[in-house]
Order: structure tokens, then sequence, then C-alpha cells
């Protein structure tokens, strides 16, 4: 026990002047009992006194803090001149100013002399009860240094976050590893290291430590891996409602045709709870003249939609569950809680990466069994799945208790475009491909800031590739050299990439330009391989407006067309038109098409892995690791699975050997049937 003599007691003066040499910050603030040039005049007390109720009011409704009343923004004390009325003032300032309706509690004022002058220290806890208010309705609240005003709403929606975040991470009183399911912790256990104990696992995910011999649980640990979840949250669970129409009805009209839950820990409702939301995935729909059942939304970015609303709901929230709603048009999954402040919805809808985890520990857990690092940034690749299917991106809407995210069967083009684009489908367009057509719908010029912000590009290796690649195809025409672009840009005022320098060339141009190409290709007779003898012959036959007068463009359009392989060597199907004299058949054009629209090359991103959705539940590591031997040297293959049935999770990850095999994998296994399911592929975003 301290006593008055210990040399380790802090005293209050010590902390007086500790506090004037740290000087004002976030949690400190100092004010002045005079004022005038000089500071030489004595300032009214009752000014003195609405200042202190402000500043207190301020650091209640932030982190708390300590006011000292007599000394200078600077720290040097200048005292307090007045009487004993007038300090007694000053001590009441907490009552006398701060609203009747919120009052402040655990006030703490005491006063002190220092170097003959008197002090009043004011130390005020982080306010719980109330929103704080003067004592004429202002709220006010402490930011860095400065008291600024705020809205009531916005300290509310501070306190209520700060509460969610610490939600997973409380000690829970009376849980013990008993109430856990240990088959689940034994094979998360041996998936993060084999002959790890249970006891181990959960420390090493930070879920439990022990204290007074005994081992305690975060709430983190029951959410993940209770026998009985609900025990320790009322709506560990998910409702599934299935609603007849494109919106919810009430009273008579109430038009809801499915009501389930699904209750468990979070590694079962990731489990068995994600195959109740599989069946709202399909719709029986006339197809063929019979009904068949049809997939209305990928799979994939339903799933990571899914899996993000389990690990950042609103646990603290225990009166709400996870709601998925499946109209007719449209599915939504709502989960309880508010977008966090720290993550801004304009740059989610964007996909630029914003991030930040409600529930540390488990979003941790989840990052370390895979289930969320696997499908890499969320609404990057929600965005990048809708846009391969040709779906818009999906809505999102954060309200004032509730996030949510709305998948749409709306197609990305709308009827007019989808007409234009149609005259374009021998070229077998990507995505991307048609994004930057329509840009030059009626023969407008484009500008390159166009296509970065239509296809939201942030790499200029992909925004090379997408040019490239249209340029290739014949579809794209530089109409504005780069050196012309800079002479207007300067002249203008504005960046090269501001400068409309791109035309779209009409479908029946660049098939004659490709048949031209064809024809002059197959005139050579039998070549044993293509170099730069073979594309100057090319070009001398060409017409003078033909875009391909280039070696590279040539060996590149060949490529497309299939004529000649990666090598320059010619392939089974020119050797067929050589043999067949096909340059006299009337049909050679319909030849170069089905060329075109059977070869796509993929934007090609050798450092990345690629992502292998849509497969069965049966598929292993052996059988993908065949199909994709195929096509070249497979380095590695990731097939995560399920903790509950052992199942993968419906995606792979693949590392082929080089870009080579990485491009001939999209060209050849994307779309192949497997265990009667289309493989769908793209590019990992780990």
């Amino acid at each position: 026990m301290l006593g008055q003599g210990d040399t380790h007691l802090l005293l209050a003066d010590e902390r007086l002047r500790n506090d004037l040499a740290q000087g004002e910050s976030h949690f400190r603030e100092f004010k002045s009992a005079l004022e005038g040039p000089e500071r030489n005049r004595r300032r009214q007390v009752k000014l003195v006194a609405r200042d202190v109720g402000e500043t207190l009011v301020a650091f209640a409704n932030a982190d708390g803090g300590t006011l000292v009343v007599g000394a200078e923004d600077d720290g040097t004390v200048t005292g307090l001149n007045y009487a004993d009325d007038g300090i007694e003032i000053l001590k009441q300032a907490p009552s006398t100013h701060v609203h009747p309706d919120t009052p402040l509690s655990d006030v703490r004022v005491r006063q002190l002399e220092l170097g003959g002058m008197t002090v009043l220290i004011f130390d005020v806890q982080k306010g719980t009860g109330f929103v704080h208010l003067t004592s004429d309705g202002r709220c006010l609240q402490r930011r860095d240094s400065d008291t600024i005003p705020v809205s009531s709403e916005q300290i509310r929606f501070e306190r209520h976050e700060q509460i969610s975040r610490e939600y997973d991470r409380q000690w829970v009183d009376g849980a013990t590893v008993a109430d856990l399911r240990d088959d689940l912790l034994q094979r998360v256990a041996e998936a993060i290291s084999p002959g790890l104990s249970t006891e181990k696992c959960l420390q090493t995910l930070g879920l439990a430590e022990y204290a007074g011999g005994s081992l305690r649980l975060r709430r983190a640990a029951l959410l993940l891996f209770a026998r009985d979840a609900r025990r320790w949250h009322p709506r560990s669970e998910i409702r599934l409602q299935q609603i007849s129409g494109t919106e919810l009805l009430t009273g008579k009209d109430y038009n809801v045709s499915k009501d389930d839950s699904q209750a468990g820990n979070i590694l079962e409702l990731l489990s068995a709870g994600w195959e109740q939301v599989r069946q709202f995935l399909v719709q029986r729909r006339l197809a063929g003249g019979t009904f068949q059942l049809q997939t209305t939304y990928p799979e994939d970015a339903c799933r990571e939609a899914f899996v993000n609303a389990i690990a950042h709901r609103d646990y603290s929230a225990e009166g709400r569950s996870l709601e998925i709603l499946a109209f007719n048009d449209k599915l939504e999954i709502r989960n309880p809680g508010q977008l966090l402040s720290t993550v801004k919805l304009t740059e989610l809808r964007r996909g630029t990466g914003a991030h930040d985890s409600r529930n540390t520990y488990i979003a941790r857990v989840l990052r370390e069994l895979g289930y969320m690092q696997e499908m890499g940034e969320g609404i990057r690749r929600i965005n990048a799945l809708m846009n391969g299917h040709e779906l818009g991106p999906p809505e999102i809407v954060s309200e004032e208790d509730s996030f949510a995210i709305t998948f749409s069967q709306r197609n990305l083009f709308a009827p007019t475009e989808q007409l234009w684009l149609d005259a374009y489908s021998a070229f077998n367009l990507s995505r991307e491909e048609k994004l930057v057509v329509l840009l030059g719908r009626g023969g407008k010029l484009i500008a390159p800031s166009q296509i970065w912000e239509v296809l939201d590009l942030v790499d200029t290796e992909e925004y090379r590739q997408i040019i490239d690649r249209l340029q290739t195809k014949g579809l794209l025409s530089s109409q504005v050299s780069r050196s012309q672009a800079g002479t207007i840009a300067r002249r203008q005022g504005s960046g090269p990439r501001e400068v409309p320098r791109f035309a779209i060339r009409t479908p029946d141009l660049a098939e004659r330009d490709h048949r031209e190409v064809m024809e002059a290709a197959v005139a050579l007779g039998n070549q044993p391989r293509f170099g730069k003898t073979q594309y100057e012959q090319i070009a001398d036959r060409l017409s003078r407006q033909n875009p391909y007068q280039g070696a590279i463009k040539l060996r590149q359009l060949l490529r497309w067309l299939d004529l000649i392989d990666q090598s320059g060597n010619p392939t089974d199907r020119l050797v067929q038109l050589w043999d067949s004299g096909a340059e006299d058949r009337p049909d050679r054009q319909r030849h170069a098409q089905e060329a075109a629209s059977d070869h796509v090359t993929p934007q090609i991103a050798p450092s990345r892995d690629i992502y292998v959705g849509n497969l069965d539940y049966q598929v292993d590591e052996h059988q993908l690791r065949e199909v994709f031997e195929e096509v070249g040297k497979v380095v590695k293959i990731t097939v995560p699975r399920d903790y509950l049935t052992n199942a993968n999770r419906g995606f792979a990850f693949v590392q082929m050997s080089d870009p080579a095999a990485s491009l001939k994998a999209f060209m050849d296994v994307d779309g192949r049937s497997l265990h009667g399911r289309p493989l769908r592929l793209g590019w990992s975003f780990k």
C-alpha cells in the first residue's frame, strides 16, 4: 500500500506540471482567465464558466479529458485572480453550463496552488448515458486539439460503432471449451498446424487466453464454434424469404411464399446456410418448350457477398438476423449494422479496395481459414463476376441500421445498346471491349480518359491490352496521333488523356480487311513458317486503306484468326485452306469469323493465379490437375474445403508455370464441362 511518503506516488502538482509540459491535445485543454493584447485584464467570470461548460461537454462527447483553467495555450500558468465567489462559479460550471437533460457524471474538480497562483483542474470521463449538450442546447465534441460543433446523431453513431467493434473481442464469463464443437475445432486445428491441440488452436487464433489457471474465451470463439450458438447469441442465424413479385407487400397483399431460417455458429452457417441460399440462385424458366432450372445470378458472386455479410454484420444488434430476400427480379442480402465510418460507400461501389473489419477476431479467423482470402477483395470480385455474366453491378445501400447488397437480373447493356453490339457478334467481344465499342457509337471520337473511366481501370498494362485487342480485331483506329493529342492538350489546357483520339470502325469494314488478309495468306501457298518475308508478301497484296500493313499487326491478326500459332507456324486450319484452295471459296469470310469467334485472348496477368469457379462439390485436386495439365505445366492447385462436409467450396485456384500456359488455359478450359458443370475461369484477386 502506498503512503504519502512513497516516492512512486504521483502527486497532484506533479501531474499538473506534466500536463502543462505535454501541451494541449485531444485529451487536454488550457483556458486562460486573462484577456487583452498584454494578457493583463481579468476576463468576466461568467465567460470563463461558459468556456468550462463547452470544453467539458466536448470532452465527454469524445474520449474524456482534462481541462486546466488558469493557464495559457502554451502551458504558462497565469492563475485565477477571482474572489472566492468567482472561484465557486467556475467550480459549478459543470452543472450550470451543461443542459440539465444531459448532465455530466464523474466530473472531478481540484483547486491547486502552483507558484503562488491558483488554478482549477477539471477531469471528465467519456459519456455513455447521454449525448451531452451545453446549457443553450449546443452539441460539441473534441477533435484533436479543437472543440467543434457536431450533430448528436453523429455522436450516437460513433458510440454504437465502437460498441459493435468491441463486441467480438469481449471475454465471456462462464464460457468454457466444453461449450464449443470439439470436432469442428479439431479440423481447424489440424488445418492450422497438424497435432495442434484445440486449446492452443484457440490461443493461436487470439480467441482465448489463460487467466487465473483457466482458459477464458472471447465472444468470437462462441460465435464461430459454439455447440449451441443461440445460447450465446439469439440471432446467430440467417432468415431466407422467397417473395412472389418485385417488392415486399404487407397486410392482405402479403406475398412471402417461403420463410425459412437456418441457425448455427458461423462455420455452420457458411456451410449449411449457404446450401439454403443456393436454392434462390436458380429459377424455373420456359426454354425449348419445357421448364428448366436456370441460374439467375453468378453463384461465386453471391457466395462472396454471403461470406462478407456473415463476417462483417453487427453482432451487437442481438435482436436481428442476417436476411436473404429472393424477389422475382433480384436477390438481396441484408445484414444488421450500417457501413463503418472508415469505409466510404462511393469507394465500395467503385471497388477500389476500401476495407475495414468491424469484427476483428471473426475476420481474422475467416482469413486464416481461407474463407475471406480465397475470394480476394470482395466488391471487386463481385463486380468482375457480374460483369463476366454481362449483368449490372450490384446495388449497395447503407442505411441507419442495416447494410444491403442487391443482385439484379438487369442486363449490363440497354436494349438499344445490345442491338448495336449484335452487329459485332462475329468478333466475340469481351465485356470490356463491348463497353469501348459503345463509347464510339454513332462515329464519336473516344478520349483515353473515357476508356479509363468506363472500365474503372487502375493499371496501364490492362488499358494497353484492351486497346491492342481492339486494334488487332480491326475495330479501333487512331484518328489523332499522340503528338497531335499533346499539342491539342496544351492548347486547351488539359491532359493528353482528355483529347478524343480513337474511332470505332463498323464491322463490315473490319470484316473486309480480315477477308483481304486471309485471302493474301492463303494465296501464298504452303509455307513452313511465317516470318518477315511472308508478312511483306501479304502486305504487298493488301489495299492501301487496309490497316494491317506492318509485320506486328499482321502477326497478331493471323494468330487471332487461328491461321498461325505463337511461333509463326501455320495451323491445321490454314493448311486445310491451302489444301482446299479456299481463296476461291465464297464462304471464306465465314471461316475467318468462325476462327475469330472460337479463339478469344483474355487479359494476361501472369503474376496472378487462375480462379476456377462453378465447381461441382465432388471435384478434387487430382481431377482439376488432369484438366489443366492438358494445356500446360501446373505449378500448384488449391482447393479450399468446407470444415463441416470436407467437400470443396465450389471454386479453386490454379497456378500455371508461365503466361503462355495461363493464356492457353483460358482459351481451352474456360466453359469446359466437368461433372456436368461448365468451368468459369477468371483472374484471382489474391
